[in-house]
């Protein structure tokens, strides 16, 4: 493996698993691409979603990248096969790792937010039930959250929005097992997007709540398969505004960044226009 680490997303989510990646390979060469424009993918249709993704992949192989991750979880649910057809390098998805590290916590019951399109495809709990069929699944759609991140929303009004949503799921917490004993709590991120809310969780539910970030998990299958000795440019594309996007991205990395803005029309027939940005 000689080339970077590609990595793409429906806007700032993809950031998450960016900063699980860095924390394991800090050096590694790595290209992002948020597609702002066209977020949330959460709420699209699958025919939608495999054709943007689709798109990205094209840019992104142009590149030459060792191996691709969708760090989308609605990209992962609905398209995964897809991409993992058109690309000759290995393309890693977000709910297979999110599944296998809901499956280790021990817990009864384990409660996944995510977006409507990925609640809707059963795929977590599919999953889950191959892996412990004991497990008891509960499927949380949170679809304002997403919308509000990409949107600027104040902090207020995210930790108003994720209580809002999380109603059902502090009804769930206050169940018993059947021995009688509290749940184990614990709560799957299913959507990147999701650990930028990780406090307000946390405050809705309690501190003692158990979040499970599947990036976490897409890391150090990335950190196994590539290089550590590799060093290169870490390279940031956005189709929306990428003042916005170079806000967030220094402060969920922790570290300033060059973001450069990618024409809708540059995905859209990739093959015959120029890379923008980057001396490219």
């Amino acid at each position: 493996m000689t080339g970077p680490i590609a990595v793409f997303d429906s806007g700032l989510g993809g950031l998450t698993v960016v900063r699980e990646i860095l924390l394991r390979l800090p050096r590694a060469p790595l290209v992002y691409v948020g597609d702002q424009a066209r977020s949330p993918y959460g709420s699209r249709s699958r025919e939608e979603i495999r054709m943007f993704s689709l798109e990205i992949l094209g840019f992104l192989l142009r590149f030459r990248p060792a191996l691709v991750v969708a760090a989308c979880n609605t990209v992962s649910s609905v398209a995964l096969d897809l991409l993992r057809r058109q690309a000759d390098v290995p393309v890693l998805g977000m709910v297979e790792p999110g599944a296998r590290l809901a499956a280790r916590a021990g817990a009864e019951e384990i409660a996944v937010l995510a977006t409507p399109v990925t609640v809707a495809s059963g795929v977590y709990p599919r999953l889950l039930y191959h892996l412990r069929p004991e497990l008891s699944v509960f499927s949380k759609s949170c679809p304002t959250w997403v919308p509000l991140l990409e949107g600027g929303a104040p902090p207020e009004r995210l930790r108003r929005a994720v209580c809002e949503e999380l109603g059902s799921v502090r009804i769930l917490w206050n169940g018993s097992g059947a021995n009688g004993r509290r749940r184990l709590r614990a709560v799957l991120l299913g959507c990147t997007h999701y650990p930028l809310l990780a406090p307000y969780i946390r405050e809705c539910l309690g501190e003692e709540v158990t979040l499970l970030n599947p990036a976490e998990e897409v890391a150090e299958e990335v950190a196994r398969m590539y290089p550590s000795s590799l060093k290169g440019e870490v390279l940031f594309y956005t189709t929306g505004d990428p003042d916005f996007f170079s806000r967030w991205a220094g402060a969920v990395l922790a570290r300033p960044v060059h973001v450069v803005h990618l024409p809708l029309s540059v995905l859209q027939g990739s093959e015959d226009a120029p890379l923008p940005g980057f001396g490219g």
